[in-house]
């Protein structure tokens, strides 16, 4: 029989984070299957209250790890760096680069959630909602002088997504 400590820690996250991003896409099939089309409206604010409760978890774990976030730059860094602790392997730590003024610019060219629309056979512009609303939340969680701007989806049929880390005006 083989141990927990005898599986690589790699492949526990992957597995582990693979399981919990399948999460709200079954979620979602069941309820609907339950409730029908009559509920859509309220299961999608409901999804998306969902994860702007999970973006603003994104202060705590940047404050555990004493992660900076006095500026655009070092918010878009570790918002990336918490994004990748949540959603694992799968997601693809971006390039992230100065903008101008006090702004970052942040690039994927992959993401989980995307990738679980094709495995669930889900239109990826459905998911656009609870992705922004994950961002959003986390950001001002990180510092709420600051918001994220988006550019480009991969959900919305672009080849990436791009995302304007700025302070707000």
């Amino acid at each position: 029989m083989v141990n927990i400590d005898q599986i690589p820690v790699e492949v526990r996250w992957r597995l582990a984070t693979q399981a919990v991003n399948d999460l709200p896409f079954v979620y979602s099939m069941v309820y609907q299957n339950v409730v029908g089309e009559m509920y859509t409206r309220e299961l999608e604010e409901a999804s998306r209250r969902i994860w702007m409760e999970a973006g603003k978890e994104q202060a705590a774990v940047a404050r555990a790890f004493a992660l900076p976030v006095r500026n655009a730059l070092q918010v878009a860094r570790a918002f990336s760096t918490v994004c990748v602790l949540y959603m694992g392997p799968e997601m693809d730590n971006g390039e992230i680069r100065q903008g101008e003024g006090d702004s970052a610019i942040l690039t994927l060219e992959r993401c989980p959630m995307y990738a679980r629309t094709k495995k669930f056979g889900v239109d990826p512009k459905k998911i656009i909602t609870d992705c922004r609303a994950y961002c959003t939340a986390g950001i001002q969680a990180l510092n709420p002088d600051y918001e994220m701007r988006f550019i480009r989806s991969l959900c919305a049929g672009d080849a990436g997504c791009e995302m304007r880390v700025e302070r707000k005006k």
